[in-house]
């Protein structure tokens, strides 16, 4: 089980202007992407208790022009999803560590059949009532085609649950908003202040963990790249209705999703994932990927 604990409560990361401190000295995050220069980006992390310590949480790539995160990026291990933290408890709504003006306001949902669509699900968190709440913040929010998040989306976050083991599974999930767009959604919608929010052409989630799944070892000690396994699933955000299946075309390679939005995933390390690992896309190796 890979942890990196950091002080009691810490954030990382500037209120509103661009900047890398919440990426700068992670070089041990393995979910982490490259950190990339933008005017609207601000990169941060959030840190909470779980059990006896103090364990980081998720890290994000916020741009201030989408009110929404590209990236959200965590580690989920078997204590992750287990324990009595209940969503019922949480509450949407500003995270603090941001400047407000830039977020959406989530005190309601946005307007029309749009969600407050997590990308690091709730239920990924349930070691903690703490960690949880933080899920709920608005950087972590983007609206998302209510039918879409409840059917489809939340089938995919089930099944990345399910391939959680004994060593790390380290995940980026991400918004893209470069189109072509679905003629079944609109290309934004407004907050309930009246804020006009983009909404995603494209969901994305790419994976990393080792083959085993039990080794206890780092993914960055392993010299053999055929002891590693990634994957990449591109979603287009559309009107889904019922449908939970994956669309032909949706699962990728990791590498593949890199060229689409311009991150370079899982390169924090020393030495990085190579692109070997990261070219993989055999999906007879993640249950349930078709």
């Amino acid at each position: 089980n890979e942890s990196t604990r950091v002080g009691g409560g810490e954030s990382g990361g500037d209120t509103g202007e661009t900047g890398i401190p919440a990426i700068e000295g992670r070089t041990g995050w393995a979910e982490l992407p490259a950190y990339k220069d933008n005017g609207n980006f601000i990169y941060h992390f959030h840190s909470a208790e779980k059990g006896s310590s103090v364990e980081r949480n998720y890290s994000y790539c916020f741009d201030k022009s989408k009110r929404a995160s590209c990236w959200v990026a965590y580690p989920i291990h078997t204590s992750h999803i287990s324990g009595s933290a209940n969503r019922n408890n949480s509450e949407f709504g500003y995270d603090p560590d941001v400047e407000w003006s830039y977020q959406a306001n989530m005190y309601s949902s946005y307007r029309g059949s749009y969600d407050r669509g997590h990308q690091i699900p709730a239920a990924d968190r349930k070691c903690s009532q703490e960690m949880m709440d933080q899920t709920f913040y608005a950087t972590n929010m983007t609206p998302q085609y209510g039918n879409f998040n409840q059917k489809r989306w939340g089938y995919l976050e089930g099944k990345v649950r399910n391939w959680v083991c004994n060593d790390t599974l380290y995940v980026v999930t991400g918004a893209y908003f470069g189109g072509p767009y679905s003629n079944t959604i609109a290309t934004s919608t407004t907050d309930r202040s009246g804020n006009v929010t983009p909404t995603p052409s494209h969901y994305f989630k790419v994976v990393l963990r080792t083959v085993d799944g039990n080794t206890h070892r780092s993914v960055d000690s392993f010299e053999d790249a055929s002891q590693l396994q990634s994957i990449g699933i591109w979603l287009q955000h559309e009107n889904s209705g019922d449908d939970i299946s994956m669309p032909a075309g949706s699962v990728v390679s990791v590498k593949e999703i890199e060229e689409k939005t311009g991150f370079e995933f899982f390169n924090m390390l020393n030495p990085a994932i190579a692109d070997k690992v990261k070219s993989q896309c055999n999906p007879a190796a993640w249950s349930g990927l078709k």
